[in-house]
């Protein structure tokens, strides 16, 4: 008899063994898919962070293209109201008026 009561108390630990095992294995499980869930989340804000520097970096970018369209759009305005300069060559009229004059007599007669 007394040797059924130790095996009966041995089984009985072994029992609650088990279940606290299992207990256990559920808890470990359920401590895995928090993981899971919170990785997977954070895996989500990393991505979403990662997204909305992209984002700022794209508009910084498409902020420093505008600017630099701009100074060139302004540039290209100076070039075309400054226009072209004007010729130096003179009229004919005025080259033979000088020619004319080049080859008088420097001292009166």
């Amino acid at each position: 008899m007394a040797l059924a009561a130790a095996t009966h108390a041995e089984a009985a630990v072994g029992t609650e063994t088990g279940a606290q095992r299992r207990a256990q294995r559920e808890r470990l499980l359920a401590r895995q898919e928090a993981v899971r869930v919170l990785k997977t989340a954070h895996e989500g804000l990393v991505a979403d962070e990662a997204e909305a520097r992209e984002a700022g970096t794209e508009v910084k970018a498409a902020k420093a293209e505008v600017e630099a369209a701009t100074v060139e759009a302004r540039a290209a305005e100076t070039r075309r109201t400054q226009g072209k300069p004007r010729s130096r060559r003179r009229s004919a009229r005025c080259r033979w008026r000088r020619r004319r004059r080049a080859m008088r007599p420097t001292v009166p007669c």
